[in-house]
């Protein structure tokens, strides 16, 4: 243990900068996670949202409930008993990934498509006779957690 008084200043600024450090790096971690998610979240209530209002038209479509990327994406039309009664190819004759609430969200890691963690937004139709669930992958967003920590 040094016992001057500089060594012992330099310790405990040291001790204090290396806290801020920690706090600060562990804030801008879940900072970043959380928008990223955010924004995936927000891209499937949009989605969600034209296709509730394509079914509140009665004009949906096929193409309405297609999804870019089979791997990435998935949509499904769950009546007001759960049954899923309409839904993208890729979990076409499965049931609801989740038992989701109208204007509610989730996130899960056991989806149907791919390997990755998912976030599930539900969307009610104006009727309320249906409930639109887009899920959408979280990878981007968790790779680039993942790079953060690794480059902290």
């Amino acid at each position: 243990m040094p016992t001057s008084l500089r060594a012992r200043a330099a310790i405990g600024a040291v001790v204090v900068v290396g806290a801020a450090l920690l706090v600060g790096s562990v804030a801008m971690v879940l900072l970043t996670r959380s928008s990223l998610t955010g924004n995936v979240r927000e891209a499937a209530e949009l989605r969600a949202e034209d296709v509730a209002t394509a079914l509140e038209a009665g004009a949906a479509e096929p193409a309405d409930l297609a999804v870019e990327d089979e791997e990435d994406a998935f949509i499904q039309v769950v009546d007001a008993d759960g049954a899923v009664v309409a839904s993208s190819t890729n979990v076409d004759g499965l049931p609801a990934v989740t038992d989701l609430g109208a204007e509610a969200s989730t996130v899960v890691d056991d989806a149907p498509v791919g390997e990755d963690r998912f976030v599930v937004v539900g969307i009610a139709t104006a009727d309320g006779e249906a409930t639109v669930l887009v899920g959408r992958a979280l990878d981007g967003a968790d790779e680039a957690t993942r790079a953060l920590l690794q480059s902290l």
